[in-house]
């Protein structure tokens, strides 16, 4: 009863596995060391996501997420009574994002993200006695993909404030001139509170302190010349004429920015090595398993080629991308006579995941730690046929914005599944429906853009043969 339910119930959680949190989508999955020795399996599965939002200035809808399949291969051997080895291939992480829309007009058209990876594990198993083993593996990784910010929002924070307004003309300058400085200092909350509200050609009064931060701030850019104390108090306060100019062209709302396509960083293919370890308890009388993973996190080190911060055209430089450490933790076993219960959760620590390209120096990544829990009853019906139901939880972050890349916050999904057997071949499969929480997507601690009442559709099966 235990490998025959056991299979119906991790198919039916391919078709889930795909739509959890952050970027995850495999789980990573260390249960094919746990295959029978000469089996083979190929899973496919297939995720459409409806994730649409309206921005907050133009009411333009967007269909932000897009369709992606996953495939995971493996296979296992023995070595002796004692050892057994899986090689498997799967596909852990990625992201396709793509805001349609008008760069010139709408806050996130043209922000994109298609980046994805692909993995392969050589795993040993060692049964230390009946109910006690011990496995690991070493995962050889590739990553590569393309980012991209256009639109309002970030033409803005380009420019050095939100809408493409220029301060003195100084901050305009200073990106196009590709002063990181200027990126950093400029686009920070506190400045932008300080300085926001003046549109071009207008002037506005600061105080003392106010007047000290601008001018720490300004006088601090690379690759602009600002003369010491150009701003200056009048009578208590000081006034900031935005109609100046400097040598450079405006990154503005209908400026060089989103004419030629806003910013864009190539991201070259690159493969890493890393390694997973586990320990698992089991009582194979009562189908019973508890199985604990760690996987490690896996760095790699890639040529990007990025534009749209520099009126010097495209530039080349290594950019380093840090795929998240994890934990697993699988449970499963028999209830009933040929009933199981199945359980699990699995820990990403996505809030260290950090992607900062050297030109643009600053993050694309801004994401939380995911939590994600599974449990589901798997049944036999007959010698032939097992069908299994699963229930997908994450809970939300209530963060006040997320990340435009992946604008929603939490899930909680359903999947039902099924197994067949006959002349040596099992095939399953399994059909997924999730819910996936509210969000607003905003860029510098801004809602840009709303997210409500979004689903994921997933489809997934598997077949497999025992030689």
């Amino acid at each position: 009863m235990k490998k025959y339910l056991l299979a119906s119930a991790a198919t039916a959680l391919m078709a889930s596995a795909a739509s959890a949190g952050g970027l995850d989508r495999s789980n990573q999955n260390s249960l094919v060391v746990f295959n029978d020795p000469g089996e083979v399996s190929f899973s496919f599965g297939v995720v459409t996501p409806n994730v649409t939002g309206r921005d907050t200035t133009t009411n333009t809808e967007y269909d932000a997420a897009k369709s992606y399949t996953q495939t995971a291969l493996s296979f296992t051997g023995e070595i002796n009574d004692q050892l057994t080895y899986t090689i498997a291939f799967d596909q852990p992480f990625g992201v396709d994002t793509s805001y349609n829309g008008d760069p010139t007009s709408d806050r996130l058209a043209g922000t994109l993200a298609d980046v994805n990876t692909s993995a392969i594990t050589g795993w040993l198993r060692y049964q230390v006695d009946p109910r006690f083993s011990v496995f690991g593996g070493v995962r050889a990784q590739r990553l590569g993909g393309t980012l991209a910010l256009n639109g309002q929002a970030y033409a803005g924070s380009f420019a050095g404030l939100e809408g493409g307004r220029v301060i003195g003309g100084y901050v305009a300058g200073a990106a196009q001139q590709g002063s990181t400085d200027a990126l950093t200092v400029l686009g920070t909350p506190e400045f932008r509170t300080i300085l926001g509200g003046i549109a071009t050609g207008q002037t506005a009064s600061l105080d003392q302190a106010d007047l000290a931060t601008v001018n720490t701030a300004l006088n601090n850019i690379s690759g602009v010349s600002v003369p010491v104390g150009s701003l200056t108090l009048n009578s208590g306060s000081a006034a900031i004429s935005t109609g100046q100019t400097v040598a450079g062209n405006t990154a503005g709302p209908t400026g060089t920015f989103v004419s030629n396509g806003g910013y864009r960083a190539e991201l070259e293919d690159t493969w890493a090595m890393g390694y997973s370890l586990g320990a698992a308890y089991e009582i194979p009388d009562i189908a019973l398993r508890v199985a604990l993973t760690y996987n490690s996190e896996i760095t790699h080190e890639g040529k990007t080629v990025e534009s749209g911060v520099s009126s010097g055209g495209a530039t080349t430089d290594i950019t380093e991308v840090t795929t998240p450490q994890s934990i697993n933790l699988d449970f499963q076993t028999g209830i009933a006579a040929d009933t199981l219960l199945t359980a699990g959760v699995r820990w990403a620590e996505w809030g260290s995941f950090d992607v900062i390209p050297p030109m643009l120096n600053s993050d694309l990544a801004d994401l939380d730690d995911s939590l994600r829990y599974t449990v589901g009853v798997a049944r036999r019906f007959s010698d032939a046929f097992a069908g299994s139901a699963t229930i997908l939880y994450e809970a939300a972050q209530n963060d006040d914005n997320v990340s435009p890349l992946g604008p929603t916050d939490g899930l909680i999904g359903i999947t039902l599944g099924g197994r067949y057997e006959r002349d040596g071949f099992v095939f399953s499969g399994g059909l997924n429906y999730t819910w996936v929480g509210d969000a607003d997507a905003g860029v510098r601690e801004t809602d840009e853009a709303e997210f409500r009442d979004n689903t994921v559709v997933g489809l997934g099966f598997q077949v497999s043969y025992t030689f």
